[in-house]
């Protein structure tokens, strides 16, 4: 989805021009800016919900598949994490970053990241404990939001 902006130069303190600008132009200005972010966090929010609509797709997508690596680890004694199901779960499922970054990581997968983190751990061990994250994956995940949102709004003149 392409998200549209107004272009207004009179919505910036720095840019608009106090000499000759009314209040009732900075004030619509204002307005029309508040509303282009508005409409820019709405679709990264609709992204998020595909994301939170598609978490662990693969556990369904794949389920007898999961079921019979995680039985025959148990049986074993093996670690579930080194099963073929599991490496490959990993590699499709954007928000395992412990295992696998996307090269296109983006934020929204930090978040599903931090949600599974602390639902997983509040279940398993009945609190949530410290989690980690590698700072230049942080960054790269930043930046590839910053290109995100870049390529889904528009200027509308």
């Amino acid at each position: 989805m392409v998200v549209e902006i107004n272009k207004s130069p009179n919505a910036d303190s720095r840019t608009a021009d106090k000499g000759k600008v009314s209040f009732e132009e900075f004030s619509k200005s204002t307005d029309m800016h508040r509303e282009d972010v508005k409409r820019v966090i709405y679709e990264l929010a609709r992204r998020l919900r595909e994301v939170a609509d598609k978490h662990d797709y693969t556990k369904k997508t794949t389920e007898q598949e999961y079921y019979d690596s995680y039985i025959t680890a148990k049986k074993n004694g093996t670690d579930f994490h080194e099963s073929d199901w599991y490496k490959n779960h990993v590699k499709q499922e954007r928000h395992h970053i412990k295992y696998h970054v996307a090269e296109d990581i983006n934020l929204l997968d930090i978040l599903e990241c931090i949600c599974d983190h602390c639902c997983d751990e509040l279940v398993e061990k009945g609190k949530v404990g410290k989690m980690d994250i590698d700072p230049d994956v942080l960054m790269k995940a930043f930046e590839n939001t910053v290109d995100l949102v870049k390529g889904f709004i528009r200027l509308d003149d």
